[in-house]
């Protein structure tokens, strides 16, 4: 997935996105922050806006053009630009390094956190693998992706809702397992905490960070176990 094209039939995204600066590991962003999300390859690509606000790029899975901007503030709260296209959109976190060689693994979820939690933690602790992480911004646009799986190995981070009555994140993704069953190279990554709380990769990230210092191992085990 390559994203260059800011063209938007309704809307200049790309021109709207010239207002804002890009973010930097100098940044002391609470919502950063408070996901510890602090490595240059993470936060490369996201721009921040005269109101303080994480602003995240929509591109479009079919022709790349920029077909939209989310806006994340300090709390976490997200918002679409008026005039985006959440359908078929997405946005791509890479660890960038091995220039030229074939993806190894590419990650789909639905948060701007969860992906950047996953691919820092793979890339950290496997620096010969080539990561992709695409983010979909939506549970109900995650199945967008499925026509754009190719050979390589593609994990699905679930949102584990299993605090709710109904786990949403996690009936999606077994409906979407049914659906890859001829896909051997698609997964699910299902995160837990010993709270037995509603949880997604980063939630699960913070957690071992915090409490063991281990947030990359344990990432990085839960993803690749299920290779």
């Amino acid at each position: 997935l390559n994203s260059t094209s800011h063209h938007n039939l309704s809307i200049d995204f790309g021109e709207l996105i010239k207002h804002f600066r890009t973010v930097s590991t100098n940044d002391c962003h609470d919502y950063l922050i408070n996901k510890q999300i602090n490595d240059s390859m993470l936060v490369n690509g996201i721009y921040l806006s005269q109101y303080n606000q994480i602003v995240v790029s929509m591109y479009n899975l079919q022709n790349k053009e920029l077909y939209g901007l989310q806006y994340i503030d300090q709390k976490g709260t997200k918002k679409f630009h008026p005039g985006s296209r959440l359908k078929n959109s997405y946005h791509i976190i890479t660890n960038n390094n091995l220039p030229g060689k074939a993806v190894d693994l590419t990650l789909v979820g639905e948060g701007f956190a969860t992906v950047a939690s996953a691919v820092f933690a793979v890339s950290t602790i496997n620096p010969q693998l080539k990561v992709n992480g695409i983010v979909m911004f939506s549970s109900c646009n995650l199945t967008s992706f499925i026509p754009f799986i190719g050979d390589e190995d593609v994990r699905l981070l679930v949102d584990n809702d299993c605090g709710n009555q109904i786990n949403v994140g996690l009936d999606l993704a077994i409906r979407m397992q049914k659906i890859m069953s001829n896909k051997p190279n698609f997964k699910l990554v299902i995160p837990s905490l010993p709270s037995n709380a509603s949880c997604d990769i980063n939630d699960y990230f913070c957690y071992h960070q915090n409490t063991y210092g281990n947030g990359c191992e344990m990432v990085n085990r839960l993803i690749l176990s299920t290779c």
